[in-house]
């Protein structure tokens, strides 16, 4: 597995930590695809604080590695009990944990068996959900 991880504000290193084993009731996801956004930016350039080493990222389609499903996580994880919780917006939780923020995200993967990487999920979006990336909008 190679992951992204912050080490401190503009300190990131790619890096094969070891590939985490699911607990009772997990699963683990193969990222083909993570998008970065501004939250992303500002836990990398330290504008918003995390513990570090942090793998960022919280935005991923994959697939399922025992059964190549694919999915899409939802990327906060509320308590469920809290009064926001209750009226629904569990968005909102005080308590809830955040997937590259408060726990290690997305930004890893671990290469295929036949060594291809690469996914193309683009020509299964409907155009109008299609967003281009060009080479200057990079950080």
């Amino acid at each position: 597995m190679r992951a992204a991880v912050l080490y401190g504000p503009r300190d990131l290193r790619v890096q094969a930590p070891p590939t985490p084993e699911p607990g009772t009731g997990e699963v683990l996801v193969r990222v083909t695809l993570a998008g970065l956004c501004g939250t992303d930016h500002r836990i990398w350039s330290g504008k918003r604080a995390v513990h570090y080493p942090r793998v960022m990222g919280h935005e991923l389609v994959g697939r399922l590695t025992e059964t190549g499903e694919r999915v899409v996580i939802e990327p906060n994880f509320s308590c469920g009990g809290c009064a926001l919780c209750r009226e629904g917006n569990r968005n909102l939780c005080l308590a809830r944990t955040a997937v590259g923020i408060d726990v290690d995200g997305t930004h890893a993967r671990r290469p295929e068996r036949d060594g291809n990487e690469r996914e193309d999920h683009a020509r299964e979006v409907p155009f109008e959900h299609r967003v281009e990336a060009h080479e200057s909008d990079l950080l």
